[in-house]
């Protein structure tokens, strides 16, 4: 942030509370980390101060798909939210490399359940999906 703020760029935070950022910052829009408020909060800031954001960035990974959702609505370049909730799982994030031809090693989504599982289940499981080791 301290680097983007020397450039003259005004960062503005969305945050729970003001922190760390300060010194960066031009302003803080206080709210909780809920989509719906998150994007309420930020279209009231912006109608109230006459600030409209050309993009809009995040630096904390819990925070990405907030930030995927509050600038598809704000209509701001990002990752899709599709694509983030994707990236939070190994087997859509799989699924979607797949799609798009990119290598993958084979895998099989294993649920709860199999922890229940005796080792020859577990190794007919593996078989059935063509998963030998090692992997």
């Amino acid at each position: 942030l301290r680097s983007i703020s020397n450039t003259g760029v005004k960062v503005y935070a969305y945050h729970p509370e003001v922190s760390w950022a300060e010194p960066f910052v031009a302003s803080f829009i206080i709210g909780p980390l809920t989509r719906q408020e998150a994007v309420s909060r930020i279209r009231a800031f912006q109608e109230q101060s006459g600030v409209q954001f050309d993009g809009i960035l995040c630096y904390d990974e819990f925070a990405l798909i907030l930030t995927g959702h509050i600038a598809e609505q704000l209509g701001l370049p990002f990752i899709s939210s599709a694509v983030l909730d994707c990236s939070r799982r190994k087997d859509g994030f799989r699924k979607m490399c797949r799609e798009f031809n990119i290598s993958i090693p084979k895998f099989v989504v294993v649920d709860a359940s199999a922890a229940k599982l005796s080792d020859s289940e577990l190794a007919d499981l593996l078989a059935a999906n063509d998963l030998k080791f090692p992997l």
